[in-house]
């Protein structure tokens, strides 16, 4: 069984990695998708026909768009139990010198 403190300190972990993650993917999302309805209209202003700048801007836009939801989609999804990330919490010691690199490789 788990030591309360290791258990406290997976539930820190993934709330802090909660905050993260929807910290940078839900505003560039948000961001993406304003900038994608933008270039829509731009190029439903032009009214040029299909097979033109519009067709691109169209294109263009769309694709902006639905980047845009699934950055907000991943960054409102959220790991169920602090279990997920036991990856994340193994914790490697990176060596300090070229020496302890050496050292590693032998």
């Amino acid at each position: 069984m788990a030591k309360p403190n290791s258990e406290r300190r997976r539930f820190r972990l993934l709330r802090r990695a909660t905050r993260i993650k929807g910290q940078r993917f839900t505003w560039s999302g948000l961001i993406l998708i304003v900038v994608g309805i933008a270039v829509i209209n731009f190029g439903l202003a032009l009214a040029t026909g299909a097979n033109s700048v519009e067709g691109l801007l169209l294109g263009a836009g769309a694709i902006l768009a639905l980047v845009g939801i699934l950055r907000v989609l991943i960054g409102v999804i959220n790991p169920a139990t602090p279990q997920d990330l036991d990856s994340a919490t193994e914790v490697t010691e990176e060596p300090k010198t070229v020496e302890e690199v050496v050292m590693r490789e032998q």
